[in-house]
């Protein structure tokens, strides 16, 4: 009996459902994965009914010479594209569907097991996803199981090769009967808990790359695909939006020094945008008109000359999530950003007042930094008297313009438009039946009602044409508060735009859009619960996992060093030296770092500690030497016992023949060393594992028969001594 039939099922579910993933991490097309899903399931039932294809070698070679032109367009795209890794996989799986078709010896499945482990590897490895964590768990124990069957299946075939001969002679009686499955122990399962437990620090000690080498560029970027509501264009006459349903999160901002901001009210800023184009009813904005900024030697950027503009009255940290924009999002009341040295210009700004990156991070990557904030809006302030293009605004527009503003200063005018469109236009997101070649004019004078967008450019148009400048800004307004994360989460439901404009005080912010069109945080309740407690694993995962790197590693080292040193102090505080100045006593950590540690040793305090340490120790070796035995390991203890004895038991003695070697050599422990070669074969070759209290008898039978070989072996040592 080979179980050749259950061996190649088995390998085959195997290579059928590790690969999975791979579709979803975007490194492979659902249709190749389909393809290949189909020449498995045809292999599986194929072997199902008795009937395996076998292929050639002509068949092999022939295979291989018509997938050779593939693979060179395949390299090809790949390379020009920079995802090498998709090209590999595909290789990989055209041989492991090869391999299946092709399997003849008992070996071969070893080899196809090779590439199901790099096919696990390569979905690992391409994952950005929590997610990626039930596939790593789920994956270990299929692959458990997997490796637990052909050892089962292997051990089978070995111990029943001479029955299944003499069997086959005879006409079969009754139909084959496939072997009862083998069943994972406790302890099978607590050697995997282990194996994911001692992952996590070596995935912590491991050195790390400053690059993305597996993924290319656009391979695998699932950030880069959200759909946040926030780009470097805004065309209004894509009239259908979801913008309002999307919880994803955008960015998180934490306060390390000063008091919280108002959640509701916070605004941050994006993008501006002054140019136009009433022929594609768009927004666009140009980097070439970006003025570089530099960083100073500790990497922060000032938005205003030193000396100048607010006081600083906070510090908060800003981890903005990959959107399909190099904008820096900012809060209005930004006064300088703290991008880290070694980042000089890594800043550009914009005539609008915004702020653009690059460098700050890789692609696909949160970008981290800190922002230096005052009481008031500083980002809007900047010089600049663009914004006075008004040819996008029809005579009509231009005529209720004039109507509505009225007379005044041009802040007072302003405000009047302002309020006009909060309570004239009503805000929707229903744009069924709307053509959308008119924006403007459809959502002034015919159906009075749009989105944000909508309210910001009508604004913008109706004080360029009664020449105040102005411009569009993009952004997010107001925050939800978690208290788990202890930060305050932005969404792409908060994105929002509004209007920028140069009145007799500077930049001042107007906001047309009614309240009931502006973000709003959700009640409270048990799915604002379930959805932040989603969002605090996602962000820690994305966190301390995709993006954990060398300066975490450094973080984390100087952090274990800090808390070693305050534990110390704690309690083993050193004594001052009342021969030195009180402005030159030494303590015993400095910055982190032992100075006079060493002559604590002496202490009787640290002596008792290592005493205990030590009575600790001495103490879980004793419990750990009176543990149950294994079964196999108290036979390998007798084993070795009987060869060092002089009984003339090696390796190759078979359980059967020491049983015999003992009644022979050592009478008195035929019965406890007969019974603990039973209970090895019975854990090694029958179905069940043993029970407990069996296990506890390991011990016993093992000292007995270890004193009753030790008694003899002195005995006959004695008996050559006297006949000499």
């Amino acid at each position: 009996m080979k179980f050749a039939r259950e061996k190649r099922l088995l390998v085959g579910w195997l290579a059928l459902l590790l690969p999975l993933p791979l579709p979803l991490n975007q490194v492979l097309e659902w249709p190749v994965l389909f393809v290949y899903a189909g020449f498995v399931v045809y292999f599986l039932q194929r072997v199902e009914d008795g009937r395996p294809i076998v292929l050639s070698n002509t068949a092999l070679n022939l295979l291989g010479f018509l997938y050779l032109p593939v693979l060179a367009i395949d390299l090809r795209q790949s390379l020009l594209r920079d995802q090498v890794v998709r090209a590999l996989l595909h290789l990989l799986l055209f041989l492991l569907v090869v391999k299946l078709y092709s399997m003849k010896q008992e070996n071969e499945k070893w080899h196809i097991l090779s590439a199901i482990f790099f096919l696990f590897v390569a979905a690992m490895a391409t994952s950005s996803h929590m997610t990626v964590i039930l596939y790593l768990v789920g994956a270990a124990a299929l692959c458990l199981y997997g490796l637990a069957r052909l050892a089962h299946l292997s051990m089978l075939a070995a111990v029943g090769r001479a029955v299944s001969r003499e069997k086959e002679k005879e006409p079969a009686k009754e139909p084959v009967r496939a072997t009862p499955l083998p069943r994972i122990s406790w302890a099978g399962w607590v050697s995997l808990l282990l194996i994911i437990a001692l992952a996590i620090p070596v995935f912590a000690a491991m050195p790390r790359l400053r690059k993305p080498w597996v993924l290319g560029r656009g391979a695998g970027q699932i950030g880069l695909a959200r759909t946040t509501g926030f780009s470097d264009q805004v065309n209004l006459s894509s009239l259908t939006s979801g913008i309002r349903e999307n919880r994803e999160v955008v960015l998180r901002i934490g306060v390390e020094t000063g008091s919280w901001p108002d959640a509701g009210d916070l605004r941050l800023k994006g993008a501006s945008f002054e140019t136009y184009d009433n022929a594609e009813n768009r927004w666009s904005r140009s980097y070439g008109e970006f003025r570089a900024l530099e960083a100073d030697a500790e990497g922060v950027v000032r938005l205003e000359p030193e000396g100048e503009g607010p006081d600083v009255v906070g510090r908060w940290q800003v981890s903005l999530e990959p959107i399909d924009s190099p904008s820096l999002v900012l809060p209005m009341e930004t006064v300088a950003v703290d991008v880290g040295p070694g980042s000089v210009r890594a800043l550009g700004w914009g005539p609008g007042g915004d702020f653009a990156h690059r460098g700050l991070a890789q692609r696909g990557q949160a970008v981290n930094y800190d922002v230096l904030v005052s009481r008031q809006v500083v980002i809007a302030a900047h010089d600049g008297t663009d914004g006075l293009d008004a040819s996008a605004a029809s005579p009509r527009v231009r005529e209720l313009a004039r109507q509505v503003m009225g007379e005044g200063s041009a802040f007072e005018r302003s405000r009047r438009l302002e309020r006009w469109l909060i309570n004239e236009i009503d805000y929707t997101t229903d744009f069924a039946g709307r053509e959308g070649r008119r924006p403007i004019e459809e959502f002034l004078f015919e159906h009075r009602s749009g989105h944000c967008e909508l309210f910001a450019t009508s604004m913008v148009l109706m004080l360029r044409s009664e020449g105040i400048p102005s411009r569009l800004v993009t952004g997010f307004l107001g925050a939800e508060v978690n208290n788990l994360e202890d930060q305050l989460v932005v969404r792409a439901s908060n994105a929002h735009a509004w209007v920028e404009a140069l009145t007799e005080d500077g930049w001042q912010v107007f906001d047309p859009t009614p309240p009931a069109g502006r973000p709003t945080a959700p009640d409270r309740g048990l799915f604002l619960l379930a959805i932040q407690i989603y969002d605090f694993v996602v962000y820690r995962f994305d966190r301390y996992i995709l993006t954990y790197g060398s300066d975490d590693q450094e973080s984390i080292i100087e952090a274990m060093k800090t808390r070693l040193a305050e534990l110390w102090n704690r309690f083993w505080p050193e004594e001052p030296d009342p021969d030195l100045a009180p402005d030159t006593v030494l303590t015993t950590v400095v910055a982190g770092e032992p100075t006079q540690g060493f002559a604590l040793w002496t202490s009787p305090k640290v002596r008792l500690g290592g005493l205990l340490i030590f009575a600790a120790l001495v103490t879980a070796l004793w419990l750990w030497r009176r543990r149950p035995l294994r079964a196999v390991e108290a036979y390998e203890r007798l084993r070795s016992t009987l060869e060092e004895q002089g009984f003339g038991v090696d390796e190759a003695t078979a359980p059967l023949e020491l049983r015999r070697r003992l009644a022979i050599e050592i009478p008195a422990a035929a019965e406890p060393g007969g019974r603990l070669v039973d209970l090895y074969l019975d854990a090694s070759y029958g179905e069940k594992p043993l029970q407990r209290e069996i296990r506890d008898q390991l011990r016993d039978l093992l000292a007995t028969t270890v004193k009753l070989a030790g008694s003899e072996a002195k005995r006959r040592r004695r008996e050559a001594r006297k006949r000499h």
